[in-house]
């Protein structure tokens, strides 16, 4: 899971002046949850996304 500093620490990136070329794109800060990559277990098709 995405910790609260994982997540600040993106928000300061696209603070700075090395993200100025990011634009009108949507970053996500999910710990991976979105790419059915299953951190916890090193597999593919996380456990999130099955019912």
């Amino acid at each position: 899971m995405t910790g609260a500093d994982e997540v600040a620490n993106s928000a300061l990136f696209l603070l700075a002046k090395e993200s100025s070329a990011i634009f009108g794109t949507t970053v996500v800060a999910d710990g991976g949850l979105t790419t059915g990559f299953d951190f916890r277990t090193g597999s593919e098709g996380s456990s999130a996304h099955q019912n």
